[in-house]
């Protein structure tokens, strides 16, 4: 079955362009605003590539793809931008949880290249939770063998501010929706999470969120 991805354009002519080009590759959905993008978003919960651009009536493209964050969390976000509006990538990046800019106009060819890309993220965050979910439901139910002993636990020091980033990225934020939930920056959220990971001796964050959800009893959901 296809990715669903959304495109939120006030362009009518690039937005049909836009969904002749893709139609064949993805499930494409449209919205000529803010507004009306965040009530696909309330009907289609499968997105996974939200789309828009940053100058629009009403809520901008910043402001919608905040709110699209509690709607919406696991989906990549791509944001169309003039030379411009340029300034305004900080505030993006902390706000709205963006993937990647592209310069309009830009071709149908690198709206390709990043909708794969981001399709590549989105799946891997699906299958990311799919496993914590797994764990967690073995760990309540006593068939998970592998879960740490308490003396195992006490001689791992995750605690503090990694503790806290694990816990969000157990439940599914990404770095940048972690740093707006505890007020730091993205790439400390990172930092934090490596510490932990080190702290467990693993080489891949997945396995140092599956430890920890079951050390600490943290469901994904």
């Amino acid at each position: 079955m296809p990715n669903t991805i959304l495109l939120v354009e006030d362009d009518k002519l690039f937005q049909s362009a836009f969904v002749r080009k893709f139609k064949d590759s993805f499930n494409v959905l449209s919205a000529n605003d803010a507004t009306e993008g965040l009530t696909v978003l309330e009907r289609h919960k499968d997105v996974s590539v939200i789309i828009t651009d940053m100058m629009m009536p009403g809520l901008n493209g910043v402001e919608f793809l905040e709110k699209t964050i509690e709607c919406s969390p696991y989906a990549v976000r791509i944001m169309l931008t003039g030379s411009e509006e340029q300034k305004t990538a900080v505030d993006a990046v902390n706000r709205g949880n963006i993937f990647r800019f592209l310069n309009k106009p830009c071709s149908m060819e690198l709206l390709m290249t990043t909708i794969e890309e981001a399709i590549d993220l989105y799946d891997s965050r699906m299958k990311e939770r799919a496993l914590l979910e797994q764990v967690y439901k073995r760990m309540l139910e006593g068939t998970d063998e592998t879960a740490a002993s308490p003396s195992e636990e006490a001689e791992v020091g995750v605690k503090g501010r990694q503790l806290d980033c694990l816990k969000w990225a157990i439940k599914g934020k990404t770095y940048e929706e972690i740093s707006i939930i505890l007020g730091i920056s993205a790439r400390t959220v990172r930092h934090y999470i490596i510490e932990a990971r080190e702290a467990y001796g693993y080489a891949s964050t997945t396995q140092a969120l599956v430890r920890a959800s079951k050390d600490f009893s943290i469901d994904p959901s």
